[in-house]
């Protein structure tokens, strides 16, 4: 007797992909949105190597994230008018690393410029956001984010993934940054839309940041995050 398709294996199999695909919100990107470098990126091919640049083409870093991620800030170059700030995720994104992240966006926010953001989380094996984490990460925006939208002009975010983009542009709505933000398949895409997104620069602060609170008791009610 031929085995038919098994319903209850297949019903295993959705429940298994959405609880990975529930993982994927618990990365965060960018800051000021709480940003997300926010979701699971373990369907991504390995690792991006630190930048090949001289001294001359870089006007920060590189310096390291943590297993094998790293951020630098490059000078305006290749037909870009302003500096691009990139985070590349490594392998692993935890604790340590959101201290690097914004021990870097602190060096950065000291130059007092107007840049972009590149963010590559496309490395990323395991990501995990604990109620501690959300916390430190809550701390630096209510700390930074006037600065940030000051200067912050623009945010790229490479994804491949057309599952995990449909889920990156659900996090984009929820945090709503200020900024124009672009996802793309590419260094080339994300290169294009750096040439042509900020022709003039200016300020994204808001007139008032009120709705954080509910923002941020959303995005942990909706992936579970335990407040340890």
């Amino acid at each position: 007797m031929s085995r038919g398709h098994d319903p209850s294996a297949a019903s295993r199999e959705r429940r298994g992909s959405m609880s990975r695909l529930t993982a994927i919100i618990r990365l965060p990107w960018v800051l000021c949105a709480a940003l997300a470098m926010l979701l699971g990126w373990f369907m991504y091919p390995s690792g991006s190597s630190a930048p090949r640049m001289s001294a001359k083409q870089l006007l920060l870093g590189p310096s390291p994230l943590g297993h094998g991620g790293h951020l630098f800030m490059e000078r305006p170059q290749h037909g870009v008018n302003l500096p691009r700030l990139h985070v590349v995720g490594g392998y692993k994104y935890d604790e340590s690393a959101l201290v690097n992240t914004y021990t870097f966006f602190g060096e950065v926010l000291k130059l007092r410029r107007p840049f972009t953001c590149l963010w590559d989380p496309r490395p990323v094996r395991w990501p995990a956001l604990s109620g501690r984490q959300l916390k430190m990460i809550r701390a630096w925006v209510d700390a930074n984010s006037v600065q940030w939208d000051t200067y912050v002009q623009a945010h790229a975010l490479i994804l491949t993934n057309p599952i995990v983009r449909a889920l990156a542009r659900m996090v984009i709505k929820l945090f709503a940054p200020p900024q124009p933000v672009r996802i793309v398949k590419s260094e080339e895409e994300a290169l294009q839309f750096a040439r042509t997104c900020c022709a003039k620069t200016r300020s994204y602060v808001k007139r008032s940041y009120a709705d954080r609170d509910s923002r941020f008791s959303l995005f942990g009610s909706r992936v579970n995050i335990a407040d340890r």
